[in-house]
């Protein structure tokens, strides 16, 4: 997996295929990723959406079952990494669909660490289609 400065998976010598640009001010002192810095990300993350306030990607299961499953997943692996992110991921569950946003930050921003977080997410979710545009209702 790569770091927080967006290292690719493979080699983490790569550059960063995204930087951080400014800084949230008073806020929690995180670094921030402006809009372009985002979208860099997201082509990094597919099916992975970026929304009016989140950034989103919705995991199609072949049972309701199999969708709750991997709901618990994310609960029981992802918590160190929402806790470095300082925010959990938002999920909603509709039969067999589930879909997963990690909210966007005031200035409509994220940090590396929510982009840590949702490749923490992809990595759990595994294969599945990913139909574009379903992202919604974030």
């Amino acid at each position: 997996m790569g770091d927080a400065r967006g290292g690719s998976a493979g080699n983490p010598d790569d550059p960063p295929a995204w930087t951080v640009t400014t800084r949230i001010d008073g806020g929690t002192g995180m670094d921030v990723l402006d809009e372009a810095a985002i979208k860099a990300a997201l082509r990094q993350l597919p099916g992975w959406e970026l929304t009016r306030n989140a950034i989103a990607k919705l995991f199609v299961h072949e049972s309701f079952r199999l969708a709750m499953q991997f709901v618990q997943r994310i609960g029981d692996s992802t918590e160190g990494a929402a806790e470095v992110a300082g925010q959990h991921p938002w999920i909603d569950i509709r039969v067999n669909l589930v879909t997963v946003a990690i909210p966007l930050r005031s200035g409509n921003t994220l940090t590396p660490a929510d982009i840590v977080l949702a490749r923490r997410i992809d990595e759990i979710g595994g294969a599945h289609e990913h139909p574009p545009g379903l992202a919604s209702p974030y």
